[in-house]
This record gives structure tokens, sequence and C-alpha cells, in this order.
């Protein structure tokens, strides 16, 4: 990853990220230039994800860093926001099972 792409993830991942930082213990994230004449320019992001919720990959394709980066994030806090909200509701019902079991 270039020093220039470098600091414009460093830039996003907090904004799209930051409310999800407790539970999430690490991120990776990695870029591919896999551009070719046949394909046409494509470029991916792919983010590796550890946290509360197990671990994730994601990877997200497009036709320039910046925006394959932007995407990625923005699926990730989609990955996240569903999996909090699963568990949850989970932890909802057993407690509701436990009340009415009293």
């Amino acid at each position: 990853m270039s020093e220039r792409l470098r600091e414009y993830f460093y830039q996003r991942v907090n904004p799209a990220l930051g409310r999800y930082s407790i539970h999430i213990r690490s991120l990776r994230a990695s870029l591919e230039d896999a551009s070719n004449p046949s394909v046409g320019l494509q470029r991916s992001c792919s983010l590796e994800l550890d946290g509360d919720f197990g671990k994730r990959v994601i990877v997200v394709h497009d036709r320039s860093f910046e925006s394959a980066i932007d995407c990625s994030l923005a699926v990730c806090s989609e990955v996240i926001e569903r999996a909090l909200s699963r568990a949850n509701s989970e932890m909802f019902a057993i407690v509701t099972q436990n009340k009415l079991a009293s």
C-alpha cells in the first residue's frame, strides 16, 4: 500500500468503524491491482476483521483504490451492525426466557 493510500485508509477508517472500536480486536487491509486489457481497471480492497462477532473477510472490487476502500469500509460497518444486532436479539431472547421461567 502506498503512503498516500495508507493515509487515505486511516482517514476513512475511524469515521466508518470508530463507533464499533470496542468490538473490534483487529482489522487488516490489503489492496490489489488486478487490472488487465481484457477486464479493464479492477482494483480491490480486502479487509480481514476480527472482533466480538467472530472473523469476517470483506473483499470489494472497483475502478479505483479509494472507491474500493470506501465501499469495503461501508460493507464492514453493515456486517458489524448486523452481527451486533443479532447478538443483542439473541441475548434479549435468553433474558426474556429466563424471566418467564422464574
